[in-house]
């Protein structure tokens, strides 16, 4: 049964994961502090990136394609209803 979540996250400046993921719920996140940009598509590009300062809020809707880069430590509230996962596309191996 789905239960509704809510998590506070601390992501270091410089955070940058160019795989794209999916994840299998929607999420809502408000920016507390710092600079947080997110794009959506199965490959990064930077020019898709949209750039939100603190206090702002976007959606991240169930099973579409999204990467981040975080600029400056930033402090979010994500909220949403799970289970959850992740599900990244076209990430690079690192076992070797």
């Amino acid at each position: 049964m789905p239960k509704e979540k809510a998590a506070g996250t601390r992501r270091p400046s410089s955070t940058h994961d160019p795989a794209p993921a999916i994840r299998a719920d929607s999420r809502e996140v408000t920016i507390i502090s710092g600079v947080f940009a997110t794009g959506y598509g199965e490959k990064f590009d930077s020019e898709k990136l949209k750039v939100l300062p603190a206090c702002s809020f976007y959606t991240e809707p169930a099973n579409l394609a999204h990467f981040i880069e975080i600029r400056e430590e930033t402090v979010l509230q994500v909220s949403g209803t799970g289970p959850s996962g992740r599900l990244y596309l076209d990430r690079p191996d690192d076992s070797k």
